[in-house]
This record gives structure tokens, sequence and C-alpha cells, in this order.
């Protein structure tokens, strides 16, 4: 059975979304068992099934889904124009039916955004790179070229590492104290990031209302037998995806 983890303030009237959780799948060993990624030691059969059991679990169909590149970086692509499409994206929208936007990640965060109003809804992937860099501002900046208003725009973030296991170097500590002092904390003489708490500022910055942010995500980090982890079990660990579209 798969588990999937939503957020009340995004409409299920007009968007299907979600964050499913790892358990439901055909994946074995740090990949078990709903994987989705193909960057770990999984076989490529396994990933296969896995997808097909959430296009069922969703009733979409696999051909419907529209992936991003995982850049690491601040690019959006609008998929309704498929012309001069970027090699390298993190970010998704779109304003039709028939698609299903989705990001994976194992400790970067899964944002899902819609938008009411314009019948708009974009997806990203935002890792400490990308969330330093200001994905989730860029977010907002296209589905406002595309017809939203950021005070219509509601986000949600995936289950993603939090605060409590996000330990960084210096180097990294410094870049976020730069974009605030509620992006860091020092804890025991070591150094945290939250990259929740910098999404909600960069979004904020971006004109969405406070109220329209649900920034409060589980940590991938903290629980082992909910999610997979980057952090905590390396890089043959699976992959998890957050999705969305108009239903």
């Amino acid at each position: 059975m798969i588990k999937i983890v939503k957020s009340s303030i995004i409409s299920d009237e007009l968007f299907i979304h979600g964050f499913p959780e790892r358990t439901g799948g055909v994946s074995t060993g740090l990949c078990s068992s709903l994987n989705f990624g193909s960057r770990c030691d999984d076989r490529v059969e396994n990933v296969i099934e896995n997808h097909n059991r959430l296009s069922r679990d969703i009733d979409v169909l696999n051909d419907e889904m529209v992936i991003a590149a995982h850049a690491h970086g601040t690019v959006v692509w609008n998929t309704d124009v498929t012309e001069n499409k970027p090699q390298e994206h993190d970010g998704l929208v779109t304003g039709q039916r028939g698609k299903l936007l989705c990001v994976y990640g194992a400790d970067c965060i899964p944002i899902v955004l819609c938008d009411s109003k314009s019948k708009q809804c974009g997806a990203a992937h935002s890792g400490w790179r990308g969330t330093a860099a200001g994905i989730a501002k860029n977010m907002v900046s296209m589905m406002v070229s595309l017809g939203s208003r950021p005070e219509n725009i509601c986000v949600a973030l995936g289950p993603s590492i939090a605060a409590c296991c996000f330990e960084v170097q210096d180097d990294v500590f410094n870049v976020f104290e730069k974009i605030s002092s509620q992006s860091v904390q020092k804890r025991d003489g070591k150094c945290f990031v939250d990259l929740h708490a910098t999404t909600r500022i960069m979004l904020e910055q971006a004109g969405v209302k406070p109220y329209n942010i649900d920034d409060n995500p589980p940590c991938t980090c903290c629980h082992p037998e909910r999610f997979f982890s980057y952090r905590r079990d390396g890089k043959k660990t699976g992959s998890h995806i957050g999705f969305i579209g108009l239903r």
C-alpha cells in the first residue's frame, strides 16, 4: 500500500498532488521499497514497476508524468512551451490538464505550488544550492509571468531534511547566514541550516502570503521507516517523488 503525504493548503478539488512515503514498492535494500530514482543501485525494472504502482494508485498514465532534469540549479521550464526546452532545469510549471509535474529527492525539498484562480501549478526540486540561489522565487516569477498573482499562490514543501539534521560546514553556513539569521542555527559548536525557513523567506519576498505556505513537512532524516535520506544512508539510498497536476 502506498502512503502519500499531502498538504491541506493545496486544493484537492482542482489539483492532484502528493509526496509518497517509501513503502508500497518492490525495491529492496537501501532502496526498499518505493524508489523512483535511477541514480542508486536499484534495478531498472523495479523503478519502472514503482512508477506503474503510483500511476495506478493515483489514476494517471505514465506518459502524463513530466520529470525535472534535477541539475541543482534555479532554471524553471514552462512545460506548455515545447520549443527551447532548457536542458538543465529544476522547476516545472503548467496550466494544462493531462500533465503530472514530478520532482525527485532524498533530503532535497520537493516543492509544489498552485494557483486556483489562474489554474496553474508547479513543482520544483530544491537542494541546498537551489534553495540558496532562489529557485522558490523563480517558480513564483514564472507563474506570475503566465498570469498568476503572488497572493493567490499556495505552496507546500514535501518531506525533506530539516534543521534538526542538516549539519553543514562553515562555507555552507556562511552562504545561508547571509540570506537570513533565521536560516541558520548553532548547537553544541555545530552549524545547521534550515532549508524550510529559507524557502519561506524567499517565497514571502516573492509576494506569497505567509498563510499560503505549508513549510513544516516531516524530516526525511529522522524517519527511516517512512523516508529515504541521502544524509542518513548515503548515495545508494532511494529517491522520493513529489507531484502535482491539474484535475
